[in-house]
């Protein structure tokens, strides 16, 4: 019984930690496609504005 108790407690603990990994991960990619995003963007809009 103790062994079974042990066992999910270190799991819980391993899937809390992927858990907050994951997040982190995410994030990090998010805001990563984001500057991208944001550069690609002021690149669009100073093109459209030598254009115009």
């Amino acid at each position: 019984m103790l062994c079974v108790s042990s066992f999910i407690l270190i799991f819980q603990y391993l899937s809390g930690t992927l858990l907050i990994y994951f997040i982190y991960k995410a994030v990090i990619g998010i805001c990563i496609n984001f500057s991208i995003f944001l550069k690609f963007w002021i690149a669009v809009n100073q093109k459209i504005k030598a254009v115009s």
